[in-house]
């Protein structure tokens, strides 16, 4: 019995002795590797903000340069509405009406019906 305590208590010994082994060696690994982990994340960290200010400052100046580009060309638009001669348009446009008004209308389609007559004979020989 007592050489079975004695084994039982260097059993013990092995078991706690692999106890604290383990302990050390888990409180060495976090010692070394969790300063290590916390200054990858300050990196990564710093990393993302530089590449935030970065797309920030990137799309800004997209901006403005889109600003700069559209207004110059309302400006070229305006120049071009200016340099048109409106009032040499609308007297076109009032000539135009003014000319459709004269026409008459009877003639023309008295015209038409002349032309319908003239070309259907010649129209009904073509066919045979």
């Amino acid at each position: 019995m007592e050489e079975l305590n004695k084994r039982q208590y260097r059993l013990l010994q092995v078991i706690a002795a692999s106890c604290v082994g383990m302990f050390i060696i888990i409180l060495v690994s976090a010692l070394i590797l969790v300063p290590k982990t916390v200054g990858m994340m300050n990196q990564i960290s710093q990393i993302q903000s530089d590449l935030d200010q970065e797309s920030l400052s990137k799309l800004t100046t997209d901006i403005d340069q889109l600003i700069v580009t559209l207004n110059e060309e309302v400006q070229q638009m305006t120049g071009k509405l200016d340099q048109m001669d409106i009032e040499n348009l609308n007297t076109a446009i009032k000539n135009l009406s003014d000319a459709v008004q004269k026409m008459d209308m009877d003639e023309l389609n008295r015209a038409i019906t002349n032309l319908s007559d003239v070309i259907e004979p010649l129209a009904r020989f073509m066919s045979r």
